[in-house]
């Protein structure tokens, strides 16, 4: 079973054409057996995905918002969910590609991935896949594109999660947490779009 996660907080400050883009390329994902679960952590009673498990409810933090949605997924019996930041976008078979990857044991799974300006033009190829995660890490870079993350129902049930108080390097503090205990790959697909943008 799989799911991916929204998580926003006054997403009405981002162009609308970013949000229809982002979630364009959810609907189009070519693997269709999925549910999508939502938090507008701001409460701001804001709904952007059609037919997802919803919420609006403030939370201090994405970090917050983010190990609150997971940990309701993998409750609700998911064993594989997808991250997804409301101002990107992904490749249609992104969702398959990973799930090759997960049918494997890998337990955190990204992908090379482009960075895209504020009009969708890609300025940067971010070819990671070939590169070493640990050494790299240990060069104080990091090099796992947490919105095109792909869990593991056994990664996020026993990891330590996302620690607020390590932001803005919450998630780069958990991998290295991780790195001896469960599988991480950086896939060679570039499915992210990712969105460097002014704030």
């Amino acid at each position: 079973r799989v799911a991916a996660i929204i998580y926003h907080k006054n997403v009405q400050s981002y162009p609308k054409e970013w949000i229809a883009k982002c979630m364009s390329s959810i609907f189009s994902q070519t693997y269709k057996k999925f549910d999508v679960f939502e938090i507008d952590y701001g409460n701001g009673g804001t709904q952007i995905y059609p037919g997802s498990i919803w919420e609006s409810k403030e939370m201090a933090t994405h970090a917050h918002a983010h190990n609150y949605l997971l940990d309701k997924a993998f409750f609700c019996g998911y064993d594989n969910v997808m991250n997804i930041n409301v101002d990107d976008h992904y490749a249609p078979d992104r969702f398959e590609k990973q799930l090759v990857y997960a049918e494997q044991g890998y337990d955190v799974i990204s992908s090379n991935f482009y960075n895209v300006d504020e009009n969708d033009n890609i300025k940067d190829t971010m070819k990671m896949h070939d590169r070493n995660i640990i050494q790299e890490a240990n060069n104080n870079m990091n090099i796992i594109a947490h919105p095109v993350c792909c869990y593991s129902r056994k990664f996020w049930t026993t990891c330590t999660k996302l620690n607020p108080e390590e932001i803005p390097r919450d998630d780069f503090e958990l991998w290295k947490r991780s790195y001896d205990k469960y599988k991480f790959i950086i896939q060679p697909d570039f499915l992210l779009y990712y969105r460097v943008h002014s704030g």
